[in-house]
């Protein structure tokens, strides 16, 4: 029995199947998708950084001035409004939590001066 078990063991699997070849249209359009895609990151990028820069300055008035550096009340009006501006393509819940991180990640960047 014990032979039995090693052989079954060694069985070689299937190699992994590869995607089916793309007809030349789909893969053109896939590519130039692709490419409008890497603007659009770059573009959030350079919204993300504008926006870190923003809260910088807020944050420095707020330290001069003793304020506190979150503020849960505004965050939810903000998403609020957000979520209220939104065409739908995303789930109300996702936009929420894509912001909420943004948030967070711009109250830490308040910390680090």
């Amino acid at each position: 029995m014990p032979s039995a078990r090693k052989a079954a063991s060694t069985v070689a699997k299937p190699a992994v199947e590869s995607a089916p070849a793309l007809p030349v249209e789909a893969e053109a359009a896939i590519a130039r998708l692709r490419h409008s895609l890497d603007a659009v990151n770059k573009e959030l990028l350079t919204l993300l950084e504008k926006r870190g820069r923003l809260v910088h300055e807020v944050m420095r008035i707020k330290h001069e001035f003793s304020l506190p550096v979150h503020d849960p009340e505004r965050e939810r009006r903000m998403i609020e409004a957000l979520l209220d501006c939104s065409s739908g393509v995303y789930p109300r819940a996702s936009l929420e939590r894509v912001f909420a991180s943004i948030f967070e990640v711009s109250r830490a960047l308040g910390r680090k001066e």
